[in-house]
C-alpha cells in the first residue's frame, strides 16, 4: 500500500508555500473550512483496521495559527458555524464536537470568544419556542465548554437568515440559555431588517452585547457599505457609548468589491465614514476586518 506520507508533504509543502505568498488571507480561509467541516479538527483519520491514513489536520492548523500570531494580526473573535441544533437532521453531539472544535481554535488564536449562529430558520413561526428550545440546549453545552476554556460565546441573534428574526425571539433564546458566558452578537443591519433600530438593540441588550458587526443596509438588503444604506450609526454609537459597551466593533462587508483594490477602498471608505460618526464618541475599540 503506497505510504500516505508522501502525498502529505506535497500538500503540507503547497500549503506552507501558499501561506507566505498570499498570508493571512489564505489561513483564513483555510481555518474556516477546518472549523466548518463539522468533525473534530484534532482526530486523525483512520482506516478500519485502525492504522491511520493521515495526520491530524490540527498538525497544519496549528502552523496557520502560528503564521497568523507571526503578522501581528489581532483576533478578537472567530466567527463559526458548528452547525443547526434545530435542523431536520440535526445530530446533537456532532454539532456539539464541532463547536467544542471551534473553541478550541478560538483558544488557540488568543480570541476572546467565539460568535456563532442562532439557528436555522423556520417557515412556521408558530414553532419558533420549540425550536428555540432545541437550540437554546445545544448552545447552553456549547457555552458550558467555552467557560471551560475562558471564553464567551456570542450569539448572533436576531439574524435576518436564522432562527430569531426580530429582537424580541432574540431575547427570548437568551433567556433559555441561561449561561453567564453568553452575549449578544449584534448586527446593526439584521436588527434593522427584524423591524427595530440598532440603538434600541443596545438599549434593550444592555450589559449582554459582546460583540458587534457594522454594515449598512436598506430594508432587508444588507450588504451596504456603511454611509450607503438607511442606518443611524451616531445614534447608535451613542446609545452604545452610553450602555458601557467597551468591546470590539468589526465591519463584516459583504458584496462590496470583486476584486482586493475595490473591497480595501470599500473598507477605508467604511472606516473614514465610522470615524466621522462616532465624532466625540470614545472608548469603542475598532476591529476593521475584511
Amino acid at each position: 500500500m503506497k505510504c500516505w506520507i508522501v502525498n502529505w508533504t506535497t500538500e503540507f509543502f503547497c500549503d506552507l508555500f501558499a501561506l507566505y505568498t498570499l498570508g493571512p488571507a489564505y489561513a483564513w480561509s483555510h481555518l474556516h473550512l477546518a472549523a466548518t467541516r463539522g468533525e473534530d479538527p484534532f482526530k486523525a483519520p483512520t482506516l478500519s483496521s485502525g492504522s491511520a491514513t493521515h495526520p491530524a489536520d490540527g498538525a497544519e492548523r496549528e502552523d496557520f495559527v502560528a503564521l497568523i500570531r507571526q503578522s501581528g494580526f489581532r483576533t478578537p473573535a472567530v466567527t463559526s458555524v458548528p452547525g443547526n441544533f434545530n435542523a431536520p437532521d440535526a445530530d446533537f453531539q456532532l454539532v456539539a464536537q464541532a463547536g467544542r472544535a471551534n473553541l478550541k481554535l478560538a483558544a488557540l488564536l488568543g480570541a476572546e470568544g467565539l460568535n456563532v449562529n442562532c439557528g436555522s430558520p423556520i417557515t412556521d413561526r408558530s414553532a419558533f419556542r420549540e425550536h428555540a428550545a432545541l437550540v437554546a440546549r445545544g448552545l447552553k453545552r456549547i457555552a458550558q465548554d467555552a467557560a471551560e476554556m475562558g471564553l464567551r460565546l456570542n450569539v448572533e441573534a436576531p439574524h435576518r437568515n436564522g432562527l430569531c428574526r426580530t429582537l424580541e425571539e432574540a431575547q427570548w433564546l437568551m433567556d433559555a440559555i441561561d449561561e453567564e458566558n453568553v452575549s449578544f452578537l449584534l448586527d446593526v443591519t439584521h436588527i434593522q431588517a427584524g423591524g427595530a433600530t440598532p440603538a434600541e438593540a443596545v438599549r434593550a441588550m444592555a450589559g449582554r452585547i459582546g460583540h458587534v458587526h457594522l454594515r449598512d443596509g436598506k430594508g432587508e438588503d444588507i450588504c451596504y457599505v456603511p454611509g450607503d444604506g438607511e442606518i443611524d450609526f451616531r445614534a447608535f454609537f451613542q446609545t452604545l457609548e452610553r450602555s458601557g459597551y467597551n468591546g470590539y466593533c468589526a465591519f463584516e462587508l459583504e458584496g462590496v468589491g470583486e476584486t482586493l483594490p475595490e473591497r480595501r477602498a470599500s473598507l477605508e471608505r467604511a472606516l473614514q465614514f465610522i470615524v466621522a460618526q462616532t465624532g466625540a464618541v470614545t472608548g469603542l475599540r475598532a476591529a476593521a476586518l475584511i
